[in-house]
């Protein structure tokens, strides 16, 4: 593919009124191609006597496990941020954290705003820099009052890379074996 990964289509069909899981034949091709492969997650599950296309991908190295946890101020219900959590493209996962300034359904409504567009934006396909560019574009454009932040960490799950990209964020603080990195 474009990142020079792996990628086997097949056409395939079962046999004899038969229904074959599609992850049965990950094995057998993995072994075929010295790779481990998975196939595509819009895949289809079972593979019938219809004759279909079926695309296999070389599967990344690393997986992403998250967790969120949520807080608000004491003097109010709503929080001012809003994340998100996808994998855009073939084995790359984004980590994204907006951050509407002050409280309430209004700071709520500015940093859910910024993550609906940054997402739709990668998903079309945009860098994260040029998302990021574009979102400041359009909320200087609409006039904002109030600023915005966006957080963006992109991984590699292949290589394990992180990269980050802010828009009006405060510094990011990296704790590693035992030192913190900024």
């Amino acid at each position: 593919d474009r990142q020079e990964r792996l990628a086997v289509a097949l056409t395939v069909r079962a046999m004899r009124k038969r229904c074959i899981p599609v992850r049965e034949l990950a094995a057998p091709l993995s072994r075929a191609m010295g790779r481990e492969l998975r196939p595509e997650e819009n895949a289809r599950a079972v593979i019938g006597q219809e004759s279909v296309q079926i695309c296999f991908r070389e599967d990344p190295g690393y997986h992403m496990l998250y967790d969120v946890v949520r807080e608000t101020r004491e003097d109010s219900e709503t929080s001012g941020d809003n994340f998100s959590c996808m994998r855009i493209g073939s084995g790359k996962a984004v980590l994204g954290l907006s951050d509407g300034m002050g409280t309430g359904e209004q700071a709520a409504k500015d940093s859910e705003a910024v993550m609906d567009l940054a997402e739709k934006l990668l998903m079309a396909g945009y860098g994260e820099e040029a998302a990021a560019r574009l979102i400041n574009a359009v909320m200087l454009q609409r006039g904002k009052k109030r600023p915005v932040t966006l957080d963006l960490a992109t991984v590699d799950l292949f290589t394990g890379d992180c990269c980050f990209t802010k828009l009006g964020a405060v510094t990011t603080f990296l704790r590693r074996e035992g030192t913190v990195e900024t």
